[in-house]
């Protein structure tokens, strides 16, 4: 997940070289970039459509990936002035629904199906602090839901790193 995210070049070359079939995913197709060459297939994905999400889901449930690696995120444009609304509509799409998409996976693929591997990168930002102080939030809280998404499922295969 996370197609154009700046680590994803030289994870999926890494995961290639050990002959995994990499699928990626974008929220736009209009982003198709050079690194989209490096995938099998390029699936969509907007988190900030429920929609877009549940069919996501269904696609990786049928297709029993033996592991998922997730680079979503996307700095927020936001001030300290900015309104609730803005703050809250960002909040929603990088902590709730990246929560909600992470925590289906691993219901569904880690603890209903085969084992698996889940591997999620977080950010400096959320051990370092960033000028963005809402991608530092959010990139915090995927940090969290990932350590517990593998303490409540009791999986050793749900893994979070963040880059020093």
């Amino acid at each position: 997940m996370g197609a154009s995210a700046s680590l994803t070049e030289p994870i999926v070359r890494f995961a290639k070289d050990a002959e995994w079939q990499v699928d990626g995913t974008l929220r736009n197709m209009t982003m198709l970039s050079e690194t989209s060459q490096l995938f099998r297939e390029i699936l969509f994905l907007d988190i900030s459509d429920t929609n877009s999400m549940k069919e996501f889901i269904d696609t990786v449930t049928k297709r029993r990936y033996s592991g998922v690696i997730a680079l979503i995120g996307a700095t927020s444009g936001l001030s300290l002035d900015s309104s609730v609304s803005e703050v809250r509509k960002y909040h929603e799409i990088y902590s709730s629904n990246y929560s909600f998409l992470l925590s289906q996976i691993v219901w569904r693929n880690v603890v209903q199906g085969e084992p698996g591997h889940m591997l999620v990168f977080g950010s400096r930002a959320s051990e370092y602090g960033s000028f963005d102080i809402h991608y530092a939030a959010t990139k915090s809280a995927v940090v969290g839901i990932c350590r517990s998404l593998a303490r409540i499922s009791n999986s050793p295969s749900i893994t979070c790193l963040t880059p020093n």
